[in-house]
């Protein structure tokens, strides 16, 4: 007998007792039965609940001893297909001149290959830059203002010669020896910043903090 047949004989007998007499319908016989089946229901949820909560106490107590060390290089190793060739920047040169028209030339250190610059000439102005001889830049002092371009360089005995000129933007458009032959020197406020780019040493098995990608 389960237990269903023992609680239905139970309100059987419940019911012969009662005086008068009142008979047991279906509607009873129905009600019964649900609420047998919600207790069960709930003595089911509690336990199922309880074993859930001793899972994710593990869970939690594996986490707080520790991750293997793998996990923490993983995490803080650049994945290969968002890396960037990493680098630091050494302290070079700022160049502050009063005219523009004209070529203005310095030195700088280029012994690690690559030189970074930054222009700040303001609107209305397109900015050129020479290293070694080649033009390496030209560009609207619009767009430039506060962006830093890297060049790569081959100056001879680590020293790079650079050479840079503003006019007006209404003159830029042709060939920048001519355009700037075609401008009379006039007052004009520039700074050009020149430093090193120096790149770090790619990834190794005993230092997995940089990921470094071939040259394009």
């Amino acid at each position: 007998m389960n237990d269903v047949e023992q609680e239905l004989r139970a309100l059987l007998r419940d019911d012969s007792a009662d005086v008068p007499y009142r008979g047991v319908n279906i509607g009873d016989v129905a009600d019964k039965a649900r609420g047998i089946r919600r207790a069960r229901l709930r003595t089911a949820s509690a336990g199922l609940l309880a074993g859930l909560g001793v899972v994710l106490a593990a869970a939690a107590g594996l986490r707080l001893t520790g991750a293997p060390p793998e996990v923490t290089t993983t995490a803080a190793t650049t994945s290969p297909t968002q890396s960037i060739a990493p680098s630091r920047w050494l302290i070079g040169t700022s160049q502050t001149f009063t005219e523009g028209g004209r070529k203005q030339s310095f030195t700088v250190s280029s012994s690690t290959g690559q030189l970074v610059v930054m222009l700040d000439c303001g609107p209305g102005t397109h900015a050129y830059v020479w290293i070694d001889g080649g033009l390496a830049l030209s560009t609207s002092c619009d767009a430039w203002q506060t962006s830093w371009h890297a060049i790569p360089v081959t100056g001879r005995g680590g020293v790079s010669v650079v050479e840079a000129a503003v006019v007006p933007s209404g003159a830029a458009g042709g060939e920048a020896g001519k355009v700037l032959a075609s401008v009379t020197p006039y007052p004009a406020a520039w700074t050009i910043r020149v430093m090193e780019q120096r790149p770090h040493p790619c990834t190794t098995p005993s230092e997995p903090r940089f990921v470094c990608l071939p040259p394009s």
